[in-house]
């Protein structure tokens, strides 16, 4: 393993480290009441600062891993549900448009799958991946600079999905606490980071597939004027 591999990259910061610090600085008084109160009881150097700061982090981290977790559970509603900010003021004509050449780049993107997996010595039997699974990895390896804007999109579709679990945690909570307006808030909150998860979920599908688009049409292009 290399050292580099430890780090917290872009991804697992916004997906992990921000929703579950989030939560844990939300929290409800009484709740945090009671966490303080158990640490202190089994942790009697809670009191030190760098420890605090270093069980915060580690608690954010593994906190947000779980949101992350149990927001993918919500993937296929997103897939679904992206055609609702159609209803919004002013994003009626650009969802059309964007499902629309989502979709094609996605039908387009499973025939170029096809025409890859031939040049396999041996055809697989039925599926072995998903098509975004297929292309994700083959990006990974044949073109490195799309990569980067693929993570981004990527980092920010996982960070409004945990934070819409992180809102719905808190408004449940807040509801326990029966403080009405505050978990109302955070109930518009989850929405609007629904909104936005389903809207990049579907942003990074079409990147993704015009990316390998170009890819294919610039192997093309070079082979041809190799041979001119």
């Amino acid at each position: 393993m290399k050292p580099s591999e430890l780090l917290i990259g872009l991804r697992e910061l916004f997906a992990f480290v921000v929703p579950g610090a989030v939560l844990l600085f939300l929290l409800p008084a009484a709740f945090t009441d009671l966490i303080e109160a158990d640490a202190h009881h089994r942790l009697p150097w809670a009191g030190n600062n760098t420890f605090f700061l270093l069980f915060s982090a580690f608690a954010a981290y593994a906190l947000g891993a779980v949101l992350s977790g149990v927001g993918s559970l919500f993937d296929e509603v997103a897939e679904k549900a992206a055609d609702l900010r159609s209803l919004l003021p002013g994003f009626a004509n650009s969802v059309r448009e964007g499902a629309i050449e989502a979709e094609n780049l996605s039908d387009l993107a499973g025939k170029l799958e096809q025409v890859a997996l031939r040049t396999l010595p041996v055809q697989p039997q039925g599926q072995v991946w998903g098509r975004r699974a297929f292309w994700w990895n083959y990006m990974r390896i044949h073109c490195p600079q799309a990569v980067a804007e693929i993570d981004r999109l990527e980092a920010q579709q996982k960070l409004f999905r945990s934070l819409m679990v992180a809102w719905i945690v808190l408004a449940v909570l807040e509801l326990a606490s029966r403080s009405l307006p505050l978990a109302a808030t955070y109930a518009v909150f989850a929405i609007v980071s629904f909104f936005y998860y389903a809207g990049l979920r579907r942003t990074l599908s079409r990147r993704l597939y015009q990316c390998v688009v170009i890819q294919f049409v610039s192997d093309d292009l070079t082979a041809c004027s190799k041979t001119a």
